[in-house]
């Protein structure tokens, strides 16, 4: 007959197996905001840990932004090497595959295609939230991979219909971001694609250090009048008509 110790080691196995199971998805709620100091959450949860849905919610001072309905899957692998993660949106359009690796702390993105709000750019330059940016952001990549120092891959951001509320001028244009891993750090460039507003940039991310980014701002032709108050809100005036800015994370 098994001893009692025995017995109350596989009781508190099967217990916490079971809790693992049917662990609420709220439990999410906190990693996200760990994840993102605070900047994220969810709302209205759903399901469990490993199969559930919450509405996504960005913190905007002492307000939250709904940012949409969106629902997952995490599957582990059957050596229990890696989670396969899944998202989907409210219209049930998948938005992203990720595998989780975490004897080595690394993800791999592939592929990912999502249509997000202009606001969470805010997520990443805290300073952007006075100009309360919106717009669509169309993120697409075949395959982005993080690990400890190092980035392999490309992400591209499509930021469409640009507006921001410290003008009336709508929209300011279309905009581009990119970010390319490359080894141990993440280059990230910014052009504009059309619009009244012309914006270019360039920075890079590294881990441990703040993002480094910075660029400059212009009118196109017979704009510059229309979009002055919101250029000398941008920065300074490094040349005639063209102002520079700086962005950097918390």
């Amino acid at each position: 007959m098994p001893s009692r110790k025995l017995q109350a080691l596989l009781f508190i196995a099967i217990f916490i197996g079971v809790l693992s199971v049917w662990a609420p998805a709220a439990l999410l709620t906190g990693l996200l905001e760990k994840t993102t100091a605070g900047k994220l959450t969810l709302a209205q949860t759903q399901g469990t840990l490993w199969r559930g849905a919450g509405v996504l919610l960005l913190r905007n001072d002492n307000q939250f932004l709904p940012l949409g309905r969106y629902t997952w899957r995490i599957l582990p692998a059957l050596d229990l090497s890696s989670l396969n993660v899944s998202v989907t949106s409210g219209n049930d359009a998948q938005l992203t595959q990720l595998h989780i690796f975490p004897w080595r702390n690394e993800i791999e993105i592939a592929p990912a295609n999502a249509v997000l709000p202009a606001q969470l750019l805010a997520v990443f330059a805290p300073q952007l939230t006075a100009y309360r940016l919106s717009g669509a952001l169309i993120l697409a990549t075949p395959h982005f991979t993080i690990a400890p120092n190092k980035f392999i891959g490309g992400v591209t951001l499509d930021w469409q219909q640009a507006t921001s509320g410290l003008t009336d001028i709508a929209p300011l244009g279309d905009y581009r971001i990119t970010l390319n891993g490359e080894g141990e750090q993440i280059k990230v460039a910014l052009t504009t694609q059309s619009g009244k507003l012309i914006l270019t940039g360039a920075g890079k991310i590294q881990p441990g250090r703040a993002l480094e980014f910075g660029g400059t701002a212009k009118a196109a032709p017979n704009q510059q009048e229309a979009l002055s108050e919101l250029l000398h809100h941008i920065g300074p005036e490094l040349t005639p008509g063209e102002f520079t800015f700086a962005l950097l994370t918390q």
